[in-house]
């Protein structure tokens, strides 16, 4: 917290500025202890105001040097004099803010030529098709005549943009800046296809579709130069007769160094054993940072507010809580849990049922309905949503412009607009394409929920997979990879729609702060929409159902003090107040990338997402339906799972596989229910297992 952290102070615009108070008139000089070492010998520009001023032009875009270690520099002119600032007597304010205007051209120049080399791909895919007869000869030249001119000029342009780098740094005669290596390799790869123009037909991949493709140099480019990462432990302001720092020598690092060594094996914070048992005791899954974060908001706000002191200990594997209630060595809270795993703790006595403070009805309010269904054990609830998962429809708008496509709204019109792209070599991306190990509920069920299907009926021994609503939602499923042929196994969807060769996509949260924060060169080419759903023939509604279950807050039993403690605390950290603070500091301290998907939905509205993005992803959310958490769920889900990839990889039946589904999943519920005693050793039922559902989370709200 002491030092202005490089991943936080990174992009052009930003500020940070400091009030210091000078005691005596005259002219200062200026220095910092600085790292920046993201660009390899590429500097970053700042600006430097004095009183919301810049003093002189050699101020502005002042180049600060590459440097992989701390370095100790004043800011000096250009023959190396240093620069100085007259100052009166009083309080002022020194800012430095990040300037990218030398770089303006470079950065807008690219752009256009990632666009052309997009069109040029396209066209290319248009007059040839996406079946390539290696024995069939085609004159590429004949239908685009200017191919081999706009392949070289691209060439003479890179290569351009590269030598104007070298004005910024010192290089020896005839050397390439390595911040600018990528360019030259993309100019490389466009004159090698400018020399052989009607190849092109069989190397259009290498245009900008493949994973080394020359959109995805000039991209790896345009990433690595707007990374201004800039570390600043320290700003000197001083006058004539004073003296910086020296740097460590040797032997004083190597001392500190054996000192923290040592250091490390004692007082470790944020670990269960340094804890006070008097204290509500709080275990986090999560990163030193964000539980570094969460201890201060405690610290400053939550204990002065109610007394309550709170120990945080970072708990590096959620299983352990199986293994610390087995030995009696609960804490009171857990969170940052995997949502599915409340449910396993909450059927065997481990946690309290949330419905038994008087308030809980206006703390889960906070939450979408769908989003509490995971919750819901018996008539209780037995956790509270952290966060959420989001899935939203991703499209690249600059690539449907050009196909004169528009963003689809149904299930219908995204399989009416697969034709229009795979003729040109392109396609959409499903979810359930990414899970490569287990496709889980996330993956399988939104189609079967959003045609009226279910996964059980209202009780455990009503399987309704086989029901005629749920086969036509796994038979929709399955036939986007049979029928209509998307890519089944995509481990990686961001760097594809990065590409363009999938221009439309539902995926996740990971995928969406991926794309905003690591792919600057299509910042503006694409957007999120509504997931694509299905229509209801009576209502005319639009069912977008999807998954969004993702971390949760669990309370363990103790006693009656204690959980009224731990209560006050859940409370206190789900609020909208609270989430929305906790979001706003991460993104300060630890940079964009660091995007808080809290799942209270008027705490969500408060972060700085972008706002039209941000009215989609909570009208979204409003869609949130998750698969019931129940004795033997695992199966079905597992299950579901090993049906489609056989029918969509193997190419089974689906109607006899889903039988199987619906036998193996009985026997596993059976056993789990006699286990559980809701059954006896005959099969006799003894007592009912209702469903987890909507209606019973409204129930339970009392809004029925």
């Amino acid at each position: 917290m002491n030092t202005v952290d490089a991943d936080s102070f990174k992009t052009a615009g930003q500020t940070i500025s400091y009030q210091f108070h000078v005691d005596n008139a005259g002219y200062y000089y200026f220095g910092m202890n600085y790292k920046q070492s993201e660009k390899n010998d590429f500097p970053v520009f700042v600006d430097w105001k004095i009183d919301g001023e810049i003093p002189n032009t050699a101020f502005q875009n002042y180049s600060v040097e590459y440097t992989t270690k701390y370095k100790t520099t004043s800011l000096t002119d250009e023959d190396g004099n240093k620069l100085s600032v007259y100052l009166e007597p009083g309080d002022h304010t020194i800012s430095i803010t990040i300037n990218a205007e030398n770089l303006r051209y470079a950065l807008e120049r690219v752009d256009e030529i990632m666009s052309g080399i997009s069109d040029l791909s396209l066209e290319v895919t248009k007059v040839a098709g996406t079946n390539k007869d290696k024995y069939r000869d085609l004159r590429l030249t004949r239908y685009i005549p200017d191919v081999q001119d706009r392949l070289y000029g691209w060439v003479d342009d890179l290569n351009a943009l590269a030598d104007t780098a070298t004005q910024y740094v010192d290089v020896k005669d005839g050397s390439d800046v390595a911040a600018f290596a990528y360019l030259l390799i993309a100019a490389k790869q466009l004159k090698t296809l400018g020399d052989e123009p009607n190849e092109l037909v069989y190397r259009v991949a290498e245009l900008s579709t493949s994973v080394n493709s020359i959109n995805t140099q000039i991209a790896n480019f345009v990433d690595l130069i707007n990374k201004n990462n800039l570390s600043i432990d320290r700003i000197y302001i001083y006058q004539e007769d004073a003296k910086l720092p020296k740097k460590l020598n040797i032997f004083q690092r190597a001392w500190l160094s054996l000192c923290r060594f040592f250091n490390s094996f004692f007082g470790q914070s944020y670990s269960a054993k340094n804890t006070d048992a008097s204290h509500i005791q709080v275990w986090v899954n999560r990163p030193r940072q964000y539980v570094e974060i969460m201890q201060k908001m405690i610290d400053d706000e939550f204990t002065p507010q109610t007394g309550i002191e709170v120990d945080l200990a970072i708990m590096t594997d959620a299983n352990k809580l199986v293994l610390s209630n087995a030995s009696g060595d609960t804490p009171d809270i857990a969170t940052g849990i995997n949502y599915s795993i409340p449910f396993e703790l909450g059927t065997r006595g481990a946690l309290v049922d949330l419905t038994k403070f008087d308030n809980y009805k206006d703390v889960f309010g906070r939450y979408s309905e769908g989003m509490l269904v995971s919750s819901v054990i018996g008539d209780g609830f037995y956790s509270l949503p952290e966060t959420m998962n989001f899935y939203v429809m991703f499209c690249r708008t600059d690539i449907l412009e050009k196909l004169g496509l528009e963003p689809p709204d149904t299930m219908d019109d995204l399989i009416g607009m697969m034709t229009d792209l795979q003729m040109r070599g392109l396609n959409v991306y499903y979810p359930t394409a990414s899970m490569l190990v287990m496709r889980n509920f996330h993956g399988t069920t939104p189609l079967i929920f959003q045609n009226g299907g279910s996964l059980y009926g209202d009780t455990a021994l009503e399987i309704e997979i086989d029901s005629e609503e749920s086969i036509e939602g796994f038979t929709q499923l399955t036939e986007l990879f049979t029928l209509y042929d998307l890519p089944v196994d995509i481990p990686n969807f961001y760097q594809h729609f990065r590409n363009g060769d999938l221009p439309i996509g539902i995926a996740d949260f990971n995928s969406y702060n991926l794309i905003l924060n690591a792919a600057p060169e299509i910042a503006n080419s694409w957007n999120i929409n509504l997931v694509p759903g299905v229509v209801d023939e009576e209502t005319g509604e639009v069912y977008r159902y999807t998954s969004g279950g993702a971390e949760s807050m669990v309370m363990f039993t103790s006693n009656d003090e204690r959980e009224q403690k731990a209560w006050e605390f859940m409370d206190w950290w789900t609020s909208t107040e609270t989430q929305a603070e906790f979001g706003q500091m991460l993104q300060i301290m630890y940079g964009d990338e660091y995007i808080w998907p809290t799942a209270n939905l008027e705490a969500f509205g408060q972060l700085p997402y972008p706002t039209k993005d941000k009215d989609v992803i909570m009208e979204q959310a409003s869609y949130i339906l998750e698969a019931p958490r129940l004795l033997g769920s695992y199966m079905m889900e597992r299950e579901l799972s090993n049906a489609f990839n056989d029918i969509v990889v193997n190419g089974k039946s689906l109607r006899s596989r889903v039988d199987d589904v619906v036998k193996i999943v009985d026997r596993e519920t059976r056993r789990k229910l006699e286990e559980f005693e809701f059954i006896d050793s005959e099969g006799n039922v003894i007592e009912e297992y209702a469903i987890p559902s909507v209606d019973k989370v409204r129930e339970i709200m009392g809004r029925q």
